[in-house]
This record gives C-alpha cells, sequence and structure tokens, in this order.
C-alpha cells in the first residue's frame, strides 16, 4: 500500500511539475478586467483609421453624434454607434490568447501594424483599441492602448469601417406633412381644398401622392467628398411643410451617375440613386 502511495505521489507532483512549466512556457497574461475599462457614456469622440490611412471621425455634442467630414459636422446613425461604444466598453473579464510585443505583430493588433485602430476620447478619456487579423467566424484579434495583451473577441472589423458614407444618418433628411413642391423654372405641385394641384389645375392625385412619398422618404446613399466642379448645372426643388421652407439642390455626377444633394436645412453634400432623383 506505501508503495504504491508512494508512486501516485510521485505521478501527481510530474504532472504538477508539466503543468507549470507549460504555464512558464505560455505567452499569456494574466485576465484583464476589460478591453477599455472605459464607461460609454465617457465618450465624446471617436476616430477611426484603418490600414491603408483611410479615416473617419465621430463627435458626440447634445444633438447626438456627428459625422465630421470637410470641417462640417453631418448627423449620424447614432444607433449604430452606440452599440457599437456599448459593445466595446462592455468587453470585461477577458482572459488574454498571447501577451508579448511580438504577439501583438503577430496577430496585427499592434501601433505600428493593424487592421483598424479606435481612438476614444472624452473629459477623461484616451484609449486606443487595435483590431487584427481574425482567429474565426465573428471573431477578431484586439489589444488596447500599450498593453502587450492580446485577445480573441466577439467582434468583426467591417463593423468600423474607416467610410464616412457607412456612418451617415440616411434618413436625415426625410420630413412629413409636405403641402408644396416647386421645381424651379418646371412646375408646382401644391395641396389644395380639392387634392393636390399642379399649376391650378387638379393633379392626378396617385401620381401626385407617389411624388410626395418619394421625397418624404428620401435615403441618402452616402456622403459626398469629391470636386463639385465636375458636376453637372444645378436644379432646385423647394419644399414646404407648414411655415417651413427647404430647398434641395441636385446637382448630377456623370461619372458616376448619382446625383449629389444639398439641403438648406442640413450641412454637408449627400450622394442619391440617379433613379430616385429622376423621378423627382
Amino acid at each position: 500500500m506505501n508503495n504504491r502511495l508512494t508512486l501516485l505521489g510521485g505521478l501527481l507532483a510530474v504532472q504538477l511539475i508539466i503543468v507549470l512549466l507549460l504555464n512558464l512556457g505560455s505567452d499569456s497574461g494574466d485576465p484583464a478586467t476589460g478591453l477599455l475599462n472605459i464607461t460609454s457614456d465617457a465618450v465624446s469622440e471617436i476616430t477611426i483609421t484603418a490600414n491603408d490611412g483611410a479615416s473617419v471621425s465621430l463627435r458626440r455634442d447634445d444633438g447626438g453624434w456627428r459625422l465630421l467630414s470637410d470641417d462640417v459636422a453631418i448627423a449620424a446613425d447614432d444607433a449604430k454607434i452606440n452599440d457599437v461604444v456599448n459593445r466595446l466598453t462592455a468587453m470585461s473579464s477577458l482572459w488574454p490568447v498571447a501577451a508579448s510585443a511580438s504577439s501583438r505583430e503577430r496577430f496585427e493588433v499592434s501601433p505600428e501594424s493593424f487592421q483598424q485602430r479606435l481612438e476614444f476620447r472624452g473629459d477623461e478619456v484616451d484609449a486606443q483599441v487595435y483590431l487584427g487579423n481574425s482567429p474565426g467566424y465573428r471573431r477578431v484579434h484586439a489589444s488596447s492602448g500599450d498593453s502587450d495583451n492580446v485577445y480573441s473577441i466577439e467582434f468583426a472589423t467591417y463593423e468600423v469601417p474607416a467610410d464616412a458614407s457607412e456612418w451617415l444618418d440616411k434618413n436625415q433628411l426625410q420630413r412629413s406633412g409636405i403641402t408644396s413642391l416647386a421645381l424651379t423654372g418646371s412646375w408646382q405641385l401644391r395641396d389644395g381644398p380639392d387634392g393636390w394641384q399642379l399649376e391650378a389645375q387638379v393633379a392626378d392625385q396617385q401620381t401626385a401622392e407617389d411624388m410626395i412619398r418619394r421625397v418624404e422618404t428620401l435615403r441618402l446613399l452616402g456622403v459626398y467628398q469629391g470636386d463639385t466642379a465636375t458636376l453637372e448645372q444645378p436644379r432646385e426643388l423647394e419644399l414646404e411643410a407648414g411655415t417651413e421652407t427647404e430647398i434641395w439642390t441636385f446637382r448630377h455626377n456623370p461619372e458616376a451617375d448619382e446625383y449629389v444633394l444639398t439641403s438648406s436645412r442640413q450641412p454637408g453634400r449627400f450622394t442619391v440613386a440617379s433613379y430616385i432623383a429622376e423621378q423627382i
């Protein structure tokens, strides 16, 4: 019996030594308290930079998130941005898959080598997250700040593109209650006591309602950041809703076969699909 106990004790000791050696040889670090260790409410500015140098900046004010484009603050997609910030700041108790400078380079999550770099700022916030290559479906390697810890998180680089158009609030020009539409130098459609009227004549009501619906539900394609000198001559559409008047200016971009739209109500230049603009 004593010999058997001695043998079992020896085997246990060997197992403990093997485990110890494996742990010593591993480059994994200690569990972290979180990827960012900041609250979502503390973040008021985000800059996303891709490995090709493309970059986009987002800033939050009292009216929500804004997209900074050509020194103009444009309404951004609040829900999309808040979802990203909330998910990344909520990642806690992560166990690193590696913890060395060489691992950060290998997984492309270092300041010198990354797929996407996210910079978070606020009154008391200055943090960075580096997203790298993917270990599997909907997972990506990530590292934060100057830490050598590398994590595998449930996220994807395509969720944070360095493309301004992807963060735009594409419904921001939509409005309801339109009572008049007028294409400068062409026609005027006005809501009258007998329904929609076209140049003081009763209009085809279905056609008029279709036109109003196209304007009220207009969805933007993206942000235009190209050269305006190549655009064709403008056409103006005047909208009235109650006591408010707004002017939309359309200019065709022949190179992309799309239209560039500006509004007197909102800053920025936007792109609109040709088939939508030409129906209007």
